[in-house]
Protein backbone atom coordinates (compact mmCIF):
# COMPACT_ATOMS: atom_id res chain seq x y z
CA UNK A 1 0.00 0.00 0.00
CA UNK A 2 3.20 2.42 0.89
CA UNK A 3 4.32 1.69 -2.73
CA UNK A 4 1.34 2.06 -4.65
CA UNK A 5 0.76 5.82 -2.18
CA UNK A 6 4.21 7.29 -3.19
CA UNK A 7 3.47 6.05 -7.29
CA UNK A 8 0.46 8.37 -6.69
CA UNK A 9 2.11 11.07 -5.25
CA UNK A 10 5.20 10.83 -7.83
CA UNK A 11 1.97 10.84 -10.50
CA UNK A 12 0.87 14.12 -8.83
CA UNK A 13 4.29 15.87 -8.92
CA UNK A 14 5.00 15.28 -12.36
CA UNK A 15 1.11 16.49 -13.19
CA UNK A 16 1.72 19.58 -11.23
CA UNK A 17 5.58 20.27 -12.83
CA UNK A 18 3.85 19.42 -16.68
CA UNK A 19 1.04 22.01 -15.86
CA UNK A 20 3.50 24.72 -14.65
CA UNK A 21 5.94 24.26 -17.39
CA UNK A 22 2.65 25.00 -20.17
CA UNK A 23 1.59 27.07 -18.42
CA UNK A 24 4.87 29.16 -18.46
CA UNK A 25 5.31 28.34 -22.18
CA UNK A 26 1.60 29.59 -23.28
CA UNK A 27 2.66 33.02 -21.11
CA UNK A 28 6.03 33.21 -22.81
CA UNK A 29 3.92 33.41 -26.12
CA UNK A 30 1.60 35.40 -25.14
CA UNK A 31 4.41 38.16 -23.95
CA UNK A 32 5.90 37.40 -27.18
CA UNK A 33 2.99 38.86 -28.85
CA UNK A 34 1.86 41.33 -27.62
CA UNK A 35 3.63 45.13 -27.29
CA UNK A 36 5.61 45.59 -25.83
CA UNK A 37 7.36 43.02 -25.18
CA UNK A 38 7.41 41.81 -28.79
CA UNK A 39 9.62 44.12 -29.60
CA UNK A 40 11.96 42.72 -27.06
CA UNK A 41 11.67 39.39 -27.96
CA UNK A 42 12.41 39.73 -31.13
CA UNK A 43 15.33 41.58 -30.42
CA UNK A 44 16.54 38.90 -28.31
CA UNK A 45 15.67 36.02 -30.72
CA UNK A 46 13.22 34.18 -28.50
CA UNK A 47 12.32 30.42 -30.39
CA UNK A 48 9.39 28.49 -29.84
CA UNK A 49 8.85 26.66 -27.32
CA UNK A 50 6.11 23.51 -27.90
CA UNK A 51 3.88 22.28 -24.78
CA UNK A 52 4.81 19.19 -23.08
CA UNK A 53 2.98 16.19 -24.55
CA UNK A 54 3.60 12.74 -23.10
CA UNK A 55 3.92 9.90 -25.69
CA UNK A 56 0.80 7.42 -25.80
CA UNK A 57 3.96 5.15 -24.55
CA UNK A 58 4.96 6.82 -21.73
CA UNK A 59 1.66 7.08 -20.83
CA UNK A 60 1.37 3.51 -19.61
CA UNK A 61 1.45 2.11 -16.65
CA UNK A 62 5.21 1.31 -15.27
CA UNK A 63 5.97 -2.17 -14.10
CA UNK A 64 6.81 -2.39 -10.25
CA UNK A 65 7.54 -5.70 -10.31
CA UNK A 66 11.74 -7.00 -9.08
Amino acid sequence: MKLQEELVEIEERIQAARRSYNAAVKELKDKKEMFPTNIIANMMNLGEHNMFEASQESRENVSTKF
